[in-house]
């Protein structure tokens, strides 16, 4: 399988990052409010592709500045 350029990690990242966070965030909060059933698996898929639409690009655009927020507690490498 050929592999993308290094130039798409910036891209690659967050959604890997922001498809498992979500999936985890929606499935605890389904499972809170609904209790753990098979009727709870479209409520979940719903309220995951909804976070999922707003976290991608959220953490496209927060990416930088959490590094550069990160900059200030961790001593960056010599």
């Amino acid at each position: 399988m050929k592999k993308l350029p290094a130039r798409y990690t910036h891209f690659v990242v967050p959604l890997f990052l922001t498809f498992f966070m979500t999936s985890i965030v929606a499935a605890i909060a389904t499972i809170n409010a609904v209790g753990l059933s098979w009727s709870a698996v479209p409520l979940w898929a719903r309220a995951w592709a909804a976070s999922w639409a707003a976290a991608f690009p959220a953490a496209l655009f927060m990416l930088p500045f959490s590094r550069w927020l990160a900059g200030f507690f961790v001593q960056q490498p010599k």
